[in-house]
């Protein structure tokens, strides 16, 4: 092959395996970025099913509260 051809293929494959490490990195950050997202998601219904539990509880605990105040004072 001429030296012409073989500087061209040097920077073809250079620049592929730069194009390949970007590819990489991009691979990472993605990764980290879904797993925040599931995190993140997770952490809402969470809270929304604690703060559901409360609405739904804190009534029933109040009555009992009260039954057990007038039992205890009778």
């Amino acid at each position: 092959m001429t030296p012409d051809i073989n500087e061209r293929l040097d920077r073809i494959e250079k620049l592929l395996n730069k194009q390949i490490e970007d590819q990489s990195k991009f691979n990472e950050r993605l990764e980290t970025y879904q797993k925040a997202s599931d995190r993140v998601a997770n952490l809402a219904f969470t809270v929304v099913t604690a703060s559901a539990a409360v609405v739904v509880l804190a009534p029933a605990v109040k009555v009992l509260a009260e039954f057990f105040a007038s039992t205890m004072s009778k």
